[in-house]
């Protein structure tokens, strides 16, 4: 109803715009649209202790899996360009954030060589875009299940990450699953691979990665990747 009589003129300004109106809210001349930044981020648990997925462990591998993830690209496509890559745990816009920090680039060139160099090859004569193209060691395949929420922007951005990964020989397999379900029966007890959520900052008025990142916060709290540094640790306390 607000989003109509915006449109017929009826009112003349409207504090937040549904996501399946902002495309045609932005092309459309006769209005004026302003953005601010959410306290809030998109984010990738990788889980560090599971022994199916050891690899994740592998500082290059988590490496060429952000490197070959074109964030810009489905920030264009899926957020018609209201969002931002992030540089770190600590958002761009909170006054503890590092202003020289720069998000890497999507570079699939050095997510390949940094695979190779690890020892995850592509079999001999496997063709981009087929079954066969995944990577392996120790005949042990670079696959890994990627619990996704059940609405349609995480399986949106789910299936961009799912095509990239498989451009460079890694598999990954998607699990939707609803938000509540997902949190506790599978990240709260650690029983899951990797998963795609939204960290939602803004009740606090200061970051506090402690919680998500700290040694002390597992296997209870919220450190879900289960990330394990002790020299980290003492920084953040």
């Amino acid at each position: 109803a607000a989003w109509s009589a915006l449109d017929s003129g009826a009112v003349m300004g409207l504090g937040g715009v549904p996501a399946q109106h902002l495309s045609a809210l932005m092309k459309n001349s006769k209005f004026s649209v302003y953005t601010a930044r959410e306290a809030s981020s998109s984010i990738l648990f990788f889980n560090l202790k599971n022994d199916e997925v050891t690899f994740f462990q592998q500082r290059d591998v988590r490496k060429a899996l952000l490197d070959s993830v074109n964030r810009q690209g489905i920030i264009d496509s899926l957020f018609d360009g209201q969002a931002v890559p992030a540089s770190g745990p600590l958002l761009p816009n909170s006054w503890a954030a590092d202003s020289s920090l720069v998000p890497e680039p999507f570079d699939p060139d050095t997510a390949v060589r940094l695979l190779d160099s690890a020892g995850w090859l592509l079999p001999t004569g496997a063709e981009k875009g087929t079954d066969s193209y995944v990577r392996r060691k120790d005949d042990k395949p670079l696959a890994f299940t990627l619990l996704v929420p059940d609405d349609a922007r995480h399986q949106a951005v789910a299936e961009a990450l799912r095509a990239n990964w498989a451009a460079v020989g890694v598999k990954a397999d998607l699990k939707v699953l609803p938000l509540a379900e997902l949190l506790a029966n599978y990240l709260e007890p650690r029983i899951y691979q990797a998963a795609l959520l939204d960290l939602d900052f803004s009740p606090y008025p200061d970051p506090d990665p402690y919680p998500f990142w700290n040694d002390t916060q597992f296997p209870s709290g919220q450190n879900y990747s289960q990330f394990d540094d002790r020299s980290i640790s003492e920084t953040l306390e």
